[in-house]
């Protein structure tokens, strides 16, 4: 009759799996005339559950959210949806109480979690996954554990206070390693001041322990290294190397003031010099000085390159010539440990009695 809805049951068709069915169907009228045909949109027939189905939750996470990848593939009647549940054991839901569903973004994670940090307990994350024809597979995960500590901060190191070279070089290989997760990752930034903040740039170096830096140096500047180690919960700790300054100019030449012109000689035959350095570095400062004390022909032959931190000097008694004419001769060592040209004083003769 005009209007009324028919359905009817075919069984026993041997339909193939991933195939494409369509239904044509008329009417037939009382005086044995029939209609036109009409057609359906066609089915596909899947009989196997999803395939390549993985769930990956990781090793460590903390207590309150665990971080998750997903996904699955069925070439018939694609995915339909996933659930997922966490519990103390395979397939168990102790923690979520039942299903969860999940999108079809194949990451993201979990969170309002109360997951007990105990190293002995184990949670496992159980997948759901159902196709177009709502067939369903299901697997669990191989587990994880909790990690609520950030990891030990690293230790850095440098070269030390200066350097004369245009290239820097650091290393934390020191670093304590998490005892919970490990540390799976570290990232670094090198830095013209000792912090950090929320527009660093920070650079993953992965689980190398060294890294070099040999261009954009500028001459005069502090550099600090930040390295932030992440554990395997995903936690991190942020450690500096205590700063380091490029210096590769010497220092300019010492002046070199030796107070007088003559000296007269102390009538034991030992006679002491005395004289006041001058010099400076504009970047890392004079360290240290080296003199020696001679004559004009053999700078050195009475003290020779003896170090010195003071910028004033008095010798030890020295065996003295009348009539000789002695010369102090310094060079100046900044903190790099590059060292500048001789200066040399102006001379001073040693006289027994009056000068000539």
């Amino acid at each position: 009759k005009k209007g009324e809805r028919y359905s009817h049951l075919l069984t026993n068709l041997n339909l193939e799996n991933g195939k494409e069915y369509y239904i044509v169907i008329r009417g037939v009228y009382s005086d044995g005339n029939t209609s036109a045909e009409g057609m359906t949109d066609g089915i596909i027939i899947d009989t196997t559950p999803p395939d390549e189905v993985f769930i990956d939750d990781g090793t460590y996470c903390t207590s309150d959210q665990v971080y998750l990848r997903w996904g699955a593939s069925d070439p018939e009647s694609g995915i339909s949806s996933y659930q997922v549940q966490i519990g103390t054991t395979p397939g168990g839901d102790q923690v979520t109480k039942g299903w969860l569903n999940l999108d079809q973004s194949g990451a993201g994670s979990i969170q309002g979690l109360a997951l007990t940090d105990h190293n002995e307990l184990t949670y496992y994350v159980t997948l759901r996954v159902i196709n177009g024809a709502g067939l369903i597979r299901e697997i669990s995960s191989n587990g994880f554990r909790v990690d609520n500590t950030p990891p030990p901060i690293p230790a850095v190191l440098d070269d030390g206070r200066y350097t004369n070279r245009r290239h820097l070089d650091f290393n934390w290989k020191w670093t304590a390693v998490d005892p919970e997760s490990g540390n799976a990752e570290y990232k670094i930034a090198l830095l013209t001041t000792r912090e950090v903040g929320a527009t660093t740039q920070w650079q993953s170096v992965g689980t190398e322990t060294a890294i070099n830096f040999n261009a954009g140096l500028q001459e005069g500047i502090w550099y600090y290294l930040a390295v932030k180690v992440v554990n395997g919960a995903g936690l991190s700790s942020i450690g500096f190397s205590d700063g380091i300054l490029i210096d590769t100019s010497a220092p300019r030449p010492p002046q070199i003031t030796d107070n007088t012109d003559y000296l007269q000689i102390n009538h034991s035959g030992y006679t002491t010099l005395s004289a006041i350095f001058t010099a400076s570095d504009d970047e890392s400062d004079i360290d240290y000085y080296e003199y020696s004390v001679g004559t004009l022909a053999e700078p050195d032959s009475l003290i020779a390159g003896r170090p010195i931190e003071s910028s004033e000097v008095i010798t030890e008694p020295l065996a003295l010539k009348p009539g000789e004419v002695y010369f102090f001769t310094v060079r100046a060592i900044n903190k790099a440990g590059l060292v500048s040209m001789e200066g040399r004083s102006d001379g001073l003769m040693i006289i027994d009695g009056y000068p000539e």
